[in-house]
């Protein structure tokens, strides 16, 4: 036979040596250390404390944020009032007998007395004699 034709040789088992496994220690009299009340109770305590101050926060957070939108809606409120308030005065001020009872008063508008004359720091001259605020009769 060709050597490239000879069969592979068998594995022979490989021996397996046994874990040993060490001796445990001898105990001891002497007690476990226990941990003490603070040491099993402080890891719990400061996860609730984070836990409690971040729910806080987003208590507040949210608070805050319906205070707010309840403010925008009572002031859209208020100004929708202040429009309708301003075109009933409108509709009422139009009326002929507002208007006569202001001139019986007295009330009457500025631009409705060509006789004021109302003098600035612009004016050309002071005036030689005090202006009437009325017009004589």
């Amino acid at each position: 036979m060709p050597a490239t034709l000879q069969p592979k040789p068998k594995r022979t088992a490989v021996k397996r040596q046994a874990v040993v496994q060490p001796a445990p220690r001898p105990r001891t009299g002497r007690p476990k250390p226990t941990r003490s009340r603070r040491g099993i109770f402080l890891p719990g305590a400061v996860i609730f404390a984070i836990i409690a101050t971040h729910l806080t926060s987003l208590a507040m957070l949210h608070y805050e944020n319906a205070r707010l939108v309840q403010l925008r809606r009572e002031t859209d409120r208020v100004k929708l009032n202040i429009e309708k308030l301003r075109g009933q005065i409108a509709v009422y001020t139009d009326e002929i007998a507002i208007n006569r009872w202001a001139e019986q008063a007295g009330m009457v508008r500025v631009e409705t007395q060509p006789e004021l004359t109302i003098i600035g720091l612009d004016a050309p001259t002071m005036p030689t004699a005090p202006v009437a605020m009325r017009p004589t009769e």
